[in-house]
């Protein structure tokens, strides 16, 4: 599922945003931890951020947000939204009159999305809408009044960032769009931000001059960071925004994803023109002053469009090109792709953490979640005891191996076992199918196959049940216990009568 409307409103927004743009990456950070080492280049194959994770599923691509450890809602900007928890994505559910392009939840049951509603020409309106965990409510919107000699006006909201259900704080960007004759150029007439008291949305107010905004984040209901395009840092104190920094990104610079762990460590995403196509760098913030930039990538083409930091320990930040999420573990960068074994040009779109031990990524391949779980090991069949039993089923039965695991299930050539019990890792008992109205009603051979979350097992030999007994050929046994066999006890006894009379004739 890839959601090609917001990929194309995102490019077509940053192009009127900056004239000329090199496609670069460059990670700023504010917080208390002094300067960021450079790290090396993750191996190939290896997992960002230390985390295991899934193969992608086929649900919101535009935008995750994982608030606590278990559970994710994700966003497609065709206007609907899933929800995982328990290890699973639960059904989609629509979201009326917005196409999102960006959400925050502070749990299952609060979410806010926020992106753009096609409205009545000549205008398009940013659009909010707030889920509680069943249904999403009307949108709220915004509209830019149409300027003098202009013949088309947006307003959309790029990012959201919520701190608990009463308080959030969203931005976007405004697009005014003039023609003259055959020509149409547009152009930002500045960045806007709108916050929620948990009751209501305050009007837009203007944050910064000129440039767009694509991120926020709030630590706090006091405290928020967004930067514009031209690098200016933005920064909500409970009142109002205020300009606090300016970010050295150059006139080709982009502005990306921001994530701020607290009032003291922030993450911020950038493009910076370098030597070489363009480097990503860092910048670091104490409290007081930004620190002068460190180099973490250089040569790259993607920019880090999604970071999130639920620690100043741990972070990771999602590219838009080549599915690259570069980690940091607290005291370096290092980077990697999502998927090692994809030959796309894979877009992360969105990631986000709950820890350093559960986060989502939603790419325009699907979202995938990454655990410090392992994955589990394919199960093992050994033995299958006994091997044979009545030909109409019902046997109890005793399986032996290796990677059972709870809720294992157990079939036999595909037929369901009843009474199945995981004992252990290496045992599981279980009740052989009935096997009327099956291939084997009679008797026939069939192969035991145990299906776990790693995998289903091997069958062979070693996995066979034989539903029939097997015929035996029972052998006499004499009063000693030894075989009796035809024609040879008789033989036996005739040589001991004439050994007898040989030693009676020699005695006499």
């Amino acid at each position: 599922m890839v959601d090609l409307a917001g990929l194309v409103r995102r490019a077509s927004a940053r192009v009127a945003a900056t004239a000329a743009v090199a496609i670069v990456a460059i990670v700023a950070v504010v917080g208390a931890v002094g300067p960021w080492s450079a790290g090396p280049a993750q191996a190939a194959g290896s997992s960002p951020g230390g985390l295991q994770w899934s193969a992608p599923a086929d649900v919101g691509t535009a935008a995750i947000s994982c608030p606590v450890a278990g559970t994710c809602v994700a966003v497609s900007a065709a206007g609907q939204s899933w929800t995982y928890t328990g290890g699973s994505w639960a059904a989609p559910v629509a979201i009326p009159g917005n196409d999102p392009q960006a959400i925050s939840c502070t749990s299952a049951s609060f979410c806010v999305a926020v992106g753009y509603q096609t409205a009545t020409p000549p205008t398009d309106a940013a659009s909010l809408n707030i889920f509680d965990g069943t249904s999403w409510s009307a949108p709220t919107t915004f509209t830019e009044p149409l300027p003098t000699g202009a013949t088309f006006t947006s307003m959309d909201l790029w990012s959201v960032s919520c701190t608990s259900p009463s308080f959030c704080a969203a931005v976007g960007n405004r697009v005014v769009t003039t023609s003259s004759g055959t020509a149409t150029s547009s152009s930002a007439v500045g960045p806007f931000a709108v916050t929620y008291d948990g009751t209501s949305w305050s009007a837009p107010v203007t944050i910064a001059p000129s440039g767009s905004v694509q991120d926020v984040s709030c630590a706090s209901p006091t405290f928020c960071v967004a930067a514009s395009s031209t690098g200016t840092v933005l920064t909500w104190d409970g009142t109002s925004w205020s300009t606090t920094a300016s970010l050295p990104v150059g006139v080709l610079g982009i502005v990306g994803g921001v994530s701020c762990a607290s009032p003291t460590f922030c993450v911020v995403g950038a493009a910076v023109a370098g030597s070489s196509l363009a480097n990503g760098e860092v910048f670091v913030f104490d409290g007081r002053s930004w620190s002068a930039p460190t180099t973490v990538t250089s040569g790259t083409v993607a920019i880090l469009d999604s970071v999130t930091c639920p620690s100043a320990t741990f972070c990771l930040a999602g590219a838009d090109e080549g599915g690259l999420i570069a980690s940091y573990d607290g005291t370096s960068w290092s980077a990697s792709s999502i998927d090692p074994s994809s030959t796309s040009n894979e877009v992360v779109n969105g990631v986000s953490c709950a820890s350093s031990t559960f986060c989502g990524v939603a790419t325009d391949l699907g979202v995938s979640i990454g655990t410090t779980q392992p994955p589990e090991a394919q199960p093992v069949v050994t033995s299958v005891t006994p091997p044979t039993g009545p030909a109409a089923g019902g046997a109890a039965v005793t399986i032996t191996g290796t990677g059972f695991a709870p809720g294992a299930t157990v079939n036999f050539s595909g037929i369901p076992a009843t009474g199945v019990t995981v004992v252990d890792t290496t045992t599981i008992t279980a009740t052989a199918p009935a096997t009327a109205g099956t291939p084997f009603a009679g008797g026939g051979t069939t192969y035991v196959e145990v299906t776990t979350g790693g995998g289903s097992s091997a069958t062979g030999p070693w996995s066979e049940y034989t539903f029939g007994s097997v015929p035996t050929v029972t052998m006499p046994v004499g009063a000693a216990g030894g075989l009796l066999l035809a024609g040879v006890s008789g033989g036996v006894l005739a040589a001991r009568n004439r050994r007898r009379r040989r030693r009676a004739v020699a005695g006499a």
